[in-house]
């Protein structure tokens, strides 16, 4: 089993500030989806998404693909596809 890492420690250590701050950030994501696709498309596509990435996380941990250093990595090879895309 691998040693947990500062950030983990820190957020088991303080779970309340944790729960908040993930509620707060799915409110805002739910928010913007809504606001950019309307009411009935949005809260289809925040679903689908959200459902997604649960479903990614329960096929990947077991295989102990998710670490931050790879999430950082795959965020900002899509965030550069992004900005090259535009």
């Amino acid at each position: 089993m691998k040693k947990p890492q500062a950030y983990e420690k820190w957020l088991k250590a303080h779970t309340t500030f944790a729960k908040v701050s993930g509620c707060l950030f799915l409110i805002l994501a739910f928010g913007l989806f809504i606001n950019i696709y309307g009411l009935a498309a949005g809260t289809f596509m925040a679903f689908i998404f959200l459902m997604t990435g649960a479903s990614l996380i329960i096929i990947l941990k077991p295989l102990q693909l998710i670490n931050y250093k790879n999430v950082i990595t795959i965020f900002i090879v899509a965030l550069m596809v992004e900005i090259l895309i535009k």
